[in-house]
């Protein structure tokens, strides 16, 4: 019996010990039961002479707080950086206006304040140099002709003046041109002829230009030999169907020419025929290889 109850004290000692070794949490509401195993306390080491620790966990990063004056310089950093990335890609796409806005604005937050002027100067210069092209591809050279002369105050390289002047002297050229081949529709034979060598004066070598002088002097000639037949004077029909036979190799008028000096001959005014005739051919520029003005 005495046996008996030792082994009965024994097993209420454990499960006394087992027992005491968890810990439960019960909420509130009593809807939920939460059990924590605490340490073993059987044998040593079971962990409950571990001392909390006493060592103080700092962060040994430091930073003082910015000044007023870093607040206002980094946020001025931004602003500039902000404002120059607006103006180069204003700049890429060549709206020259916004790249000068925002280049204006961007030098705005640096001590120097004067930092892009050579950038704004730039951007006017092409301004103006895009809408003289714009005007020139346009056909209007007057305008492009303003337009290239405006840039040309901005740049100071000889390059960039080289072909402005280049930009210029086209217009000039094509201007004459188109001139010429207006009056050349309107029939205005001498004044076409006139533009045509303004605009050969630009470009010596333009054969085109050089046949449409032929062209209309032919034209001119064929008008002046018609006209001067139906008026019947003789001498000066002969000399221009005799342009239009010698010179621009067109027989389709033989007829009219061998009437001219019959007539000529019967009047016994070879002399002045001749005399004439010498004349005008001198005005014929594939005669005496003037071209010009």
């Amino acid at each position: 019996m005495k046996k008996q109850l030792l082994i009965l004290l024994s097993l209420l000692t454990i499960t006394f010990l087992q027992v005491k070794s968890q810990t439960s949490f019960t909420s509130g509401d009593g809807s939920m039961t939460i059990t924590i195993n605490k340490p073993n306390l059987s044998g040593g080491g079971g962990g409950y002479e571990q001392g909390v620790s006493t060592k103080t966990v700092t962060n040994e990063y430091r930073e003082s707080a910015p000044s007023s004056s870093d607040v206002i310089s980094s946020i001025y950093r931004e602003k500039h950086t902000s404002e120059y990335n607006k103006a180069i890609g204003a700049w890429n796409i060549r709206d020259w206006d916004k790249a000068i806005k925002h280049f204006k604005e961007s030098q705005a937050y640096l001590k120097d304040t004067k930092s892009y002027e050579s950038w704004i100067k730039l951007a006017k210069g092409l301004k103006e140099w895009d809408k003289g092209v714009d005007a020139q591809n346009k056909g209007n050279y007057d305008k492009a002709i303003l337009f290239y002369n405006e840039a040309m105050k901005f740049f100071t390289d000889a390059k960039s003046m080289q072909e402005l002047k280049d930009n210029i002297r086209e217009c000039y050229f094509y201007k004459a041109w188109n001139e010429g081949v207006k009056e050349a529709k309107a029939r205005h034979w001498d004044a076409a002829i006139a533009k045509y060598k303004e605009a050969l004066g630009y470009h010596p070598d333009n054969q085109i230009l050089k046949e449409n002088i032929i062209g209309c002097s032919m034209q001119k000639t064929k008008e002046l030999a018609e006209n001067f037949m139906k008026e019947g004077n003789w001498i000066e029909a002969g000399v221009y169907y005799n342009i239009l036979i010698k010179n621009f190799d067109d027989h389709s008028y033989q007829s009219e020419y061998s009437q001219c000096l019959s007539e000529i001959s019967a009047m016994n005014q070879y002399g002045q025929f001749n005399s004439r005739l010498s004349e005008e051919k001198q005005k014929l520029p594939f005669i005496n290889n003037e071209w010009g003005n």
